[in-house]
């Protein structure tokens, strides 16, 4: 099961180790999506030959590089300044059926102009494929996308904006040829179940599905938030995050739950997140995880939250006794006893059916530093993780 997360901000965020990118305010013309302060290092540290004196180098002078560390080894990543970008700032990744592996790609954000890269992995590596745009020739303008599913076998679907004014834009493709088109409302993520259903999700209470014609349907009207992630086991089991405005309260996180309802017709159910769940930092829901049975999760930049499945729509939240201390990005859920989650600072993490377990990767002697941003698998159980100026595999076991 995959869960699509996208790019935001963490505005205003309490993070003690995140001391270079914990606060962006939030973009006002991308209609509620936010934006992250990346910065062009990415975290990842050089894989250069140590000198012979250096004190603390465990592996002995003359040894290789390392480029693994508890299974997930780094990817190589083609120079991104032939592209047009300051680094590579991967925004997600996707498994899809008949095409494989496929990431999305953009720029520094306010430093970058170039349009967005389409990687597919092959032959060890990620290779940019396609560089979709809104328009073409003199008024062709640059995008970037935010997330990526499959709408049906061999067929993707990305969700984004234009850089220069935030136009929505929705990216479909075959692998080979894409499209690019405009919508009117704000988009962030997509999502599909193996049925080829597909829901985005976006600012404005903005929550849609695909029809049999390729449109997109509004689900409801009810939504009082903006949402930034959406993900769930399917169609009567979807959730969508993000944060909405109290009047009294300010901003607090928004959590949306599809369900089959009394009366077997599909009923949405939102709730705002009350202050004294997660006292501190940012509210907004980033993502979250939920397999069919046992426990689920949403993560937000304070704080990691279980949730306990009920008959009813009132799930019961209660603050995670993990606590990662850093913003939680994405999850992947194999399992109610198998679920990873990736985050700032480097972060991995493994969920065993009964706690959290960190994942520490150290490569070169140096811990990784760099953002994880998405994380999926194949159905062999490969894993792939990407992040700013970094991309992981884990081969399957």
């Amino acid at each position: 099961m995959k869960v699509v997360t996208t790019r935001m901000a963490l505005g205003s965020v309490a993070l003690p180790l995140l001391i270079f990118a914990a606060c962006a305010a939030g973009n006002e013309a991308s209609g509620g999506h936010e934006d992250v302060e990346r910065k062009a290092d990415g975290g990842l540290p050089d894989l250069v030959q140590p000198d012979a004196g250096d004190a603390g180098d465990a592996r002995g002078p003359g040894a290789p590089p390392s480029r693994c560390s508890d299974d997930f080894c780094l990817v190589d990543l083609p120079n991104a300044a032939a592209y047009g970008f300051t680094d590579w700032i991967f925004a997600g990744v996707h498994v899809a059926p008949i095409l494989g592996a496929w990431a999305i790609a953009n720029g520094v954000y306010t430093v970058d102009t170039a349009t967005v890269q389409l990687m597919r992995f092959e032959d060890g590596g990620w290779k940019p494929v396609f560089a979709p745009a809104l328009g073409e020739g003199a008024g062709k303008r640059s995008i970037e996308l935010y997330s990526m599913t499959s709408e049906a076998p061999g067929k993707l679907i990305a969700v984004g904006a234009t850089l220069d004014d935030a136009t929505p834009v929705i990216v479909r493709g075959d692998g080979t040829t894409f499209t690019t088109t405009v919508f009117d409302k704000p988009l962030s993520a997509v999502w599909s179940n193996a049925q080829g259903e597909t829901w985005i999700a976006g600012a404005q209470g903005g929550i849609f599905r695909s029809d049999r014609d390729g449109g997109l349907i509004q689900e409801t009207t009810d939504a009082n938030g903006d949402f930034e992630s959406i993900w769930g086991t399917g169609p009567e089991d979807l959730y969508v995050g993000g944060k909405t405005q109290d009047p009294a309260l300010g901003k607090l996180g928004y959590v949306g739950h599809r369900t089959a309802g009394e009366a077997g017709a599909p009923t949405w159910t939102f709730r705002s997140v009350s202050p004294d769940l997660l006292p501190w930092g940012d509210p907004i829901v980033l993502a979250g995880a939920a397999a069919p049975t046992g426990a689920r999760f949403w993560a937000s930049p304070n704080g990691l939250v279980r949730v306990t499945p009920s008959s009813s729509a009132d799930e019961d939240w209660a603050a995670d006794p993990y606590q990662p201390r850093v913003p939680l990005r994405a999850f992947l859920t194999r399992s109610k006893d198998e679920i990873w989650a990736v985050g700032h600072v480097g972060r991995i993490t493994r969920f065993d059916g009964t706690a959290w377990k960190n994942v520490r990767l150290v490569y070169n002697d140096a811990p990784l530093t760099a953002h994880l941003i998405a994380i999926a698998e194949t159905a062999a159980g490969e894993i792939f993780v990407v992040g700013e100026g970094v991309a992981l595999q884990r081969k399957a076991k």
